[in-house]
Order: C-alpha cells, then sequence, then structure tokens
C-alpha cells in the first residue's frame, strides 16, 4: 500500500508541480522518475532512501549525466553503465585510442536517449513496455535490457569504422 500511494504521489508531483517548473535536475532519469522506479523495484523504504540519496546527489556542484537505477540495492551513483561507458576502440593505430560514449536525453521524449561517440550521435535507444529498440543508421535492434542496446550501439559504430 505505501509503494503504491508513494508512486501515487510521485504522478501527482510530475503531473501537477514538475510540468510548471523549468527542469532542473542534473541527471537522466530525472530525480522523480529516478525514484519512482527504485520503489517499484526495491519496496517503499529502500526505494525511498534510493530516491532521497538521488536528489541529495542532484546539486550545481556535480555534473550529472546518465544515472540509472541500479539492479542491486545501492545509494551511491550507478556505476554499471557508467564504468562500460569509457572503452578502448581497436584497430585505429597501434596505440590504442580511448573512445567517448554518452547517453543523453536531447530528443524531447523522455524515453529515447540518443548515444554519442566521440561527440557525433551514432544512434538511439528507445524504451517500449520494457523491451529496448537500438536505431543505428538504417538498422533497427530489438534488446532485452539498456546495457544491452548500448553494447549493440557499439558494436555497430565499431563495424562501421572498419
Amino acid at each position: 500500500m505505501l509503494k503504491r500511494l508513494s508512486v501515487f504521489i510521485i504522478h501527482l508531483y510530475q503531473k501537477y508541480v514538475s510540468a510548471y517548473t523549468p527542469a532542473s535536475c542534473r541527471y537522466q532519469p530525472t530525480c522523480s522518475n529516478y525514484m519512482q522506479i527504485a520503489i517499484e523495484q526495491f519496496g517503499f523504504f529502500l526505494g525511498i532512501l534510493m530516491g532521497l540519496s538521488r536528489v541529495i546527489r542532484c546539486n550545481p556542484f556535480v555534473k550529472g549525466g546518465y544515472d540509472p537505477v541500479p539492479t542491486y540495492f545501492s545509494v551511491r551513483r550507478n556505476n554499471q553503465i557508467v564504468n562500460n561507458l569509457f572503452l578502448k576502440e581497436k584497430n585505429m593505430s597501434r596505440k590504442q585510442k580511448e573512445i567517448e560514449i554518452k547517453v543523453i536525453n536531447d530528443s524531447g521524449d523522455e524515453n529515447v536517449r540518443l548515444v554519442q561517440i566521440n561527440n557525433q550521435t551514432v544512434g538511439t535507444i528507445s524504451e517500449n513496455d520494457g523491451k529496448f529498440d537500438v536505431i543505428v543508421g538504417e538498422n533497427t535492434f530489438h534488446e532485452k535490457n539498456e546495457e544491452e542496446a548500448l553494447h549493440q550501439v557499439i558494436r555497430e559504430f565499431n563495424l562501421h569504422q572498419r
């Protein structure tokens, strides 16, 4: 009951408060979405704790960025995805060059994220009913989770670089 009530209150906040104020969250997904997902995945008490720690982290002194709810309980930033965002690209030269991968939500649609590699948009990841659609160039892929979707974009990028 607490779980459903808290999710309902978050929906009211998103619809009647957040919709009429300027966007100020430094993370994607937003802090209210993060708390809602955390409550749904981990229950009321752990979800509230995770959501409140996220709100505390969301301040003018942090860079922000993509920080999805982890698959395990943690009050720290999600390093499952963040650690995978800096990979070594092979076959560029004898010295391996580091590539920078960013996942941003700049499309206006909350469920669509742009994937940028070295500041160039190379694909999109969109979530529909718990499944993730990946579009890279003219190719479309369907993945079961967000991490696999991100890896698919990277694989396609690497194939087109050769």
